[in-house]
């Protein structure tokens, strides 16, 4: 009775079910590996120029491969952040930041990806804000260890190194952490969801 009773006390990890923790694993290694290809896609082409550099000369264009990769990763990883949502307990001490942060995050990226073929300045800054969402989520998942604690503040300082990151020069390798990360996520969730479901089988047997 004693041993039931811990567990009805400790908060429920993965409450959204461990189908939407699949898919969102799924979506967030393939976010990855698309945004880390797009990355590396750009940096093997010549430079381009920022600001009064360009006088005389022609910015760095991602080509349709590289923006499709782009757009898809951007996307894909938008769709696993809700993933959070169902992943993170509510009743643990730092929760309502984490999940905020996650709604907030995946809803600015794929919003603002969207406006910034419409109103570009909006969604450049819809896309900020999604980033520091993410260093925020990082540090909400550290504190609240639904996953190992290291994860969440290699997103944060993945998400930082966002800010750094520039599509004209190298500096868009900065990218790369962010999608490999999210490729380490992904696997986290997915295992998570399989966690999630023998738990499950566990209290019913219970």
């Amino acid at each position: 009775m004693e041993a039931q009773n811990q567990r009805k006390d400790r908060p429920k990890v993965g409450t959204g079910g461990s189908g939407l923790l699949r898919a969102s694993g799924i979506a967030g290694i393939a976010g990855g590996v698309c945004l880390a290809a797009s990355a590396l896609m750009q940096a093997v082409q010549p430079p381009g120029c920022i600001a009064a550099e360009c006088m005389g000369r022609t910015y760095r264009s991602a080509g349709p491969l590289e923006a499709l990769l782009f757009l898809a990763g951007v996307l894909l990883i938008a769709g696993a952040t809700l993933g959070f949502l169902g992943l993170v307990p509510p009743g643990l001490r730092g929760a309502r930041i984490a999940r905020t942060a996650a709604a907030v995050a995946g809803t600015a990226m794929f919003t603002g990806v969207v406006l910034m073929g419409i109103a570009y300045y909006i969604g450049f800054a819809l896309v900020l804000v999604g980033v520091a969402a993410y260093a925020v989520l990082g540090a909400g998942l550290a504190a609240t260890r639904p996953l190992p604690a290291w994860s969440g503040i290699v997103l944060t300082v993945s998400s930082l190194l966002l800010f750094g990151a520039n599509d004209q020069n190298e500096r868009i390798l900065f990218v790369v952490p962010f999608g490999v990360t999210w490729m380490v996520l992904g696997a986290l969730l997915w295992t998570a969801a399989s966690s999630t479901r023998s738990h499950a089988g566990r209290v019913q047997l219970a």
